[in-house]
């Protein structure tokens, strides 16, 4: 819901089993502000790998070796993604 608390509550009241998903445009700028100028494009390609994988395992997949690519100089925004 991107933020917009009374939004979700009244989703998760309203829709109880649904999960929330924030949208891909907000993600993807929350990560990228944590980027230095220097890494942007190679981080804005990763996350395009995991966002147009073919397939849950395949997003899981590249979602992953991002994750190991860049353990210790991106945890915040990795911590984005998890979320």
């Amino acid at each position: 819901m991107d933020g917009l608390t009374g939004l979700e509550k009244v989703f998760k009241e309203e829709f109880p089993n649904s999960k929330v998903q924030r949208c891909q445009e907000h993600v993807s700028h929350n990560v990228l502000s944590k980027v230095t100028h220097s890494k942007k494009l190679e981080v804005m390609g990763k996350l395009r790998d995991i966002f147009c994988a073919s397939s849950k395992s395949k997003t899981k997949e590249h979602f992953e070796k991002s994750v190991e690519a860049y353990e210790g100089g991106l945890s915040i925004g990795s911590e984005i993604v998890k979320g």
